[in-house]
């Protein structure tokens, strides 16, 4: 799974809890509706009784229908103008997610390029791991025997003292004694094989110097390179269109939300032909009660005015059932509007800090399993960043056929000798520290000995 593919997730993510939102907010708009319809129902049923008279009359009732009517036609156009600019949003991500495909594929093209340029140039080399592993190697092993000459007392007497060299200086009684401790530690040997060692110390970290070196060149050639490339390809130029095409997602984005707050009067109740149909209803309907229409139909000698007392109970039993769900709807908005503020929340966190970037694979990340145990609460947001951050894998940029039958040669040759690049054919006892023993009396390199003969 590249970053493309992640992004996409976690937009798709976040629009669908968005759409059970707007979904929800619709269907409470709806109950709303609903619930002044029927009352306006209730309204309207009043007149036909016998005797019975509702305040206003007909003109009231005329005026919450306008009313009505009026509220619907511009929630109406509102959601017509909303499905509209969704739309385009909904365009400019697609555009957006095959911009980072096509500037991933891009990338990875560039990179591959650079890298053939420097193998080409034959600068690669100077940094393979193998070398480098070689360095460590001998550094370490180097450092390790030396250790033992420093711990031999004797040997280190002898030593400070410059015994065996011109600057040697003691008296004759002193140089038999110095002469039976030589023999006693191993001194000749023992000198040879440190100066040997101290020699190839210095050689390791010489080279270790020069590779640091290189690597630095290397990098800044690199640098170089990818910036001649890039001058040579279309990136920039679709960079630019993924710019634009997230410039007109972010003006589609803030057209949608002014639509949608707009539309939140009608999903609360707030919008103003609302407000002013309940105030008239509220007076018609304050007048009515089950017993007063019994009594009025009671006195007529037709089933006409029965009829209608059972459909005014029928109609008040079905707003009683909208008014029931109204609270459940509510509470259902509430919590996908929190569900749909986490998404986003989880978009923006994974999105900055370079966590999503074409450089890395997350093939390793199980991004559908996460998005279901963060919206569930199972995950923190941090815990879905150290998440992501520990599975992703950096995109190594894989060698071409020649250059890679190169390296692996080259690798089989270090392993071989590790300190044959600093003394020729390879006769150091520094190559291993299991044959410190065996090499030791050869005086080159090898560790520190000890003699049986006095």
């Amino acid at each position: 799974m590249n970053a493309s593919h992640i992004e996409a997730s976690l937009r798709d993510n976040s629009r669908n809890q968005e759409a059970q939102l707007r979904q929800l907010q619709l269907e409470l708009s709806a109950a709303h509706d609903q619930e002044l319809r029927l009352q306006q129902g209730l309204g309207n049923a009043f007149p036909h009784i016998a005797n019975y008279q509702l305040s206003g009359g007909a003109p009231l009732s005329v005026e919450v229908q306008r009313l009505l009517d009026q509220r619907e036609q511009a929630e109406a156009a509102l959601r017509q103008e909303l499905t509209q600019v969704e739309e385009g949003i909904a365009g400019q991500l697609q555009v957006i997610s095959g911009l980072a495909e096509a500037l991933e594929t891009q990338v990875a093209n560039l990179d591959q390029q650079v890298e053939q340029d420097l193998r080409d140039q034959q600068q690669a080399a100077l940094v393979s791991e193998a070398d480098e592993q070689s360095y460590k190697e001998l550094r370490d092993e180097c450092r390790l025997k030396l250790q033992a000459f420093q711990a031999a007392p004797l040997y280190v007497y002898l030593r400070d003292r410059g015994f065996g060299t011109e600057g040697y200086a003691g008296r004759f009684v002193w140089r038999g004694l110095d002469r039976w401790i030589a023999r006693l530690c191993n001194f000749t040997q023992n000198s040879a094989a440190e100066r040997t060692l101290l020699a190839m110390q210095r050689a390791n970290e010489a080279v270790g110097k020069e590779r640091q070196a290189n690597r630095a060149a290397q990098e800044t050639e690199r640098a170089r390179l990818r910036q001649s490339a890039l001058s040579a390809s279309d990136l920039p130029v679709l960079q630019e269109r993924q710019r634009q095409a997230q410039q007109a997602l972010e003006v589609g984005k803030a057209q949608a939300n002014a639509i949608h707050q707009r539309l939140a009067p009608y999903v609360s109740k707030r919008d103003e032909d609302f407000a002013k149909a309940s105030e008239l209803l509220a007076r018609q309907l304050a007048e009515m009660n089950d017993l007063t229409l019994e009594q009025l139909a009671g006195q007529t000698q037709g089933s006409q005015d029965d009829e209608l007392v059972r459909r005014v109970r029928d109609l008040r039993a079905e707003l009683e059932v909208v008014r029931l769900r109204v609270p459940s709807l509510e509470l259902q908005c509430r919590d996908a509007e929190a569900n749909y503020e986490l998404a986003k929340q989880l978009e923006r966190a994974l999105q900055s800090g370079g966590l999503i970037s074409a450089r890395y694979d997350y093939r390793n990340v199980d991004l559908d399993g996460v998005l279901v145990r963060f919206m569930q609460g199972a995950m923190s947001l941090s815990q879905v960043v150290s998440e992501v951050d520990t599975n992703r894998e950096f995109i190594r940029v894989a060698p071409g056929p020649s250059s890679s039958a190169r390296s692996s040669s080259g690798r089989s040759r270090s392993s071989h000798s590790s300190s044959g690049s600093f003394f020729g054919g390879g006769s150091s006892g520094g190559s291993s520290s299991g044959s410190s023993s065996g090499s030791s009396g050869s005086g080159s390199g090898g560790g520190f000995s000890t003699s049986d003969s006095l």
